[in-house]
């Protein structure tokens, strides 16, 4: 949770939730710490406690009584262990799931960028395809400006001046 809302809390865009509303959260995962310290530091006070009491009884009582605490204390050591591999394992899932949010968050960066750039070459194919739609338009109006007499007269100069051109390439 605490990780939750620092990530609100550095990038409050990405979320919808106002300033207040953060806040509020914020005192309230306080509050739930500050609960669970202090129920961890009621839980190792009683196993003190039971300690010492087992400690006591170990002391006063007959061997059969002795025999079933043994058994009493090997079972609660192999549920500790079942427990520790728990944590161990819950541990490297979180290890696991942060690893898989922080490419997730890659990713999404990485995505952003290219739309960005997409958008620019977008926007550059829209100019450049204006620009040749009015150049087009201008060519059309001055073929349509020439009369067919005047088209007729550029392509006899032009052939003339190829000829020349040849002319003098050969020589």
């Amino acid at each position: 949770m605490r990780f939750a809302l620092d990530q609100a809390m550095d990038h409050p865009e990405a979320f919808s939730i106002t300033t207040e509303e953060l806040q509020d959260r914020a005192e309230k995962i306080r509050s739930w710490e500050r609960d669970v310290e202090k129920a961890q530091q009621t839980g190792e006070k009683i196993r003190a406690a039971q300690r010492k009491r087992t400690q006591q009884t170990d002391e006063n009582e007959d061997p059969s009584m002795r025999e079933n605490n043994d058994f009493l204390r090997q079972e609660h050591e192999i549920q500790a262990n079942v427990m520790q591999e728990d944590e161990q394992t819950l541990d490297r899932l979180s290890s696991g799931i942060h690893r898989l949010k922080d490419t997730a968050v890659n990713i999404d960066e990485e995505l952003t960028t290219q739309t960005h750039i997409l958008d620019d070459i977008d926007k550059g194919i829209t100019r450049a395809q204006l620009r040749l739609d009015g150049a087009l338009k201008k060519v059309g109006h001055l073929l349509d400006k020439t009369s067919d007499k005047g088209k007729l007269i550029c392509i006899g100069v032009l052939f003339i001046v190829l000829v020349l051109c040849i002319f003098l390439v050969v020589r």
